[in-house]
């Protein structure tokens, strides 16, 4: 099925069942599916709680985050999601922008998790408010295996002998 036609898809089943915009419409395997959100179960976050476990997947139930993971994500598309995930992070912030040690120890999970929210968002819905969130849930379970396919590029480069990479 093109692209179009599920997203289009998409938009007749949400406005059909009158969903609202914070729930999700999955297509899998040529058949949809709808995971139901409620945005009045979201922690609001205030300034005493923005660096505790309270912010940490934007205020979203992480029993949400937990079921949406277990219903919607394969092994499959772990495996190639990290992998891709790794390959973009490294293209873009060592190869293009060619950032700092300093500019890596503090932004490496945010730019991480944005390049997860980006891919999530593009694949399945454009709900950046559940999937920001959801891209934190799920970085935190594949923290190691990110950053093993960070490094076998960043070594990847250095057998190759670029000479930034080697400097970093």
């Amino acid at each position: 099925m093109r692209e179009d036609s599920k997203e289009f898809l998409k938009l007749i089943i949400r406005l059909a069942l009158n969903l609202s915009d914070s729930d999700i419409v999955v297509s899998r395997g040529g058949k949809f599916f709808i995971k139901l959100f409620d945005n009045t179960a979201k922690k609001t976050i205030n300034e005493k709680d923005k660096d505790t476990a309270a912010n940490r997947y934007d205020g979203i139930n992480e029993e949400n985050l937990e079921s949406f993971y277990y219903e919607f994500i394969s092994d499959r598309d772990n495996k190639k999601l990290f992998l891709l995930i790794a390959r973009e992070f490294v293209n873009i912030f060592f190869h293009k922008k060619k950032i700092t040690n300093l500019s890596y120890e503090k932004r490496v999970f945010q730019y991480i998790q944005a390049i997860i929210s980006k891919h999530l968002t593009s694949k399945y819905e454009k709900n950046d408010e559940f999937f920001n969130g959801f891209s934190g849930y799920i970085f935190r379970i594949h923290f190691k295996e990110v950053f093993e396919y960070i490094a076998d590029f960043i070594l990847d480069d250095i057998s190759a002998s670029t000479s930034y990479m080697i400097e970093f």
